[in-house]
């Protein structure tokens, strides 16, 4: 017997070569691989551009003077609120613990006897803020008058002796300062 092929026979090509048996339907071509969602990068870019926007519109806001209405407002005198009477504000300051103001002689002790403590005690030309200072500590006083040591120390710390000082930031002079308040600004606590 030949090998020779019968065209009539399955499995057999016109050809005469063997035909490869079909292992099923052919297979379709492989799948393209699913795109890279961009919703990320748009929502990215649109919140930037939003805050952009808002500090370029602040920008102009600042530079154009936009918004502030409180210029006008400050320079204007409130009309609804009246003004407090010397004894309005005598008895919230009483109420707060603060002792009244000084009079101008007891005010030129008080600045006199912390400048012989030491002079760069008293700001100059802050002879105000040296006065509030030590009001304020009155009110600490009156607080707590027994706790000597906590005493000196706010003393310190209220007139910035231990950061403007530190060379003469010291419990003496703390309580150099301390009695020259008491003394001359809140004899009565």
């Amino acid at each position: 017997m030949s090998h020779q092929p019968n065209p009539q026979q399955p499995g057999w090509n016109a050809q005469g070569a063997p035909q490869q048996p079909a292992w099923g339907p052919p297979r379709p071509p492989a799948p393209q691989p699913p795109k890279k969602n961009q919703a990320g990068k748009i929502i990215g870019l649109v919140c930037l551009g939003v805050v952009a926007l808002f500090i370029v519109a602040g920008i102009i806001g600042t530079l154009t003077g936009a918004g502030d209405d409180d210029k006008d407002t400050a320079s204007k005198p409130a009309s609804s609120m009246p003004a407090l009477t010397d004894e309005q504000r005598a008895s919230i300051a009483a109420a707060a613990g603060l002792p009244p103001d000084p009079d101008a002689a007891t005010r030129k002790a008080y600045l006199a006897a912390l400048t012989a403590i030491d002079p760069r005690i008293p700001k100059p030309g802050k002879d105000d803020q040296t006065v509030d200072r030590g009001l304020n500590q009155c009110a600490a006083i009156k607080r707590a008058p027994d706790d000597r040591d906590k005493l000196i120390q706010q003393t310190l710390d209220r007139f910035t002796i231990s950061t403007r000082l530190p060379d003469i930031s010291t419990p003496e002079t703390g309580g150099k300062v301390l009695d020259a308040v008491h003394k001359h600004l809140c004899p009565d606590f």
